[in-house]
């Protein structure tokens, strides 16, 4: 429940800004300190990018990112599957 809250918060706050949305998979593996040193390096300030991280195992956050749900995922773990087209590692 708290999180379809937030989620729609998310939304709304985005329409109010004019931020490009981008969602990111994190793999509960990974330190927040490490994956928010990565985010930051990676946003340049003077952009209006407003990002959504998502948490979960890295086999989930594959299967998500196939849906299109999420823009890009942060894993400490290769993909196995050969037949996956379109990822970049």
């Amino acid at each position: 429940m708290f999180t379809l809250s937030q989620e729609m918060l998310d939304i709304v706050n985005y329409r109010k800004e004019s931020n490009l949305l981008f969602d990111v998979g994190v793999a509960d593996a990974l330190s927040k300190r490490l994956v928010s040193g990565v985010l930051d390096a990676a946003v340049v300030e003077s952009e209006q990018i407003h990002l959504r991280c998502f948490e979960s195992t890295h086999e989930l956050l594959l299967e998500q990112l196939s849906q299109h749900k999420l823009d890009m995922i942060i894993s400490d773990a290769r993909s196995t599957r050969r037949s996956r087209k379109g990822y970049f590692r």
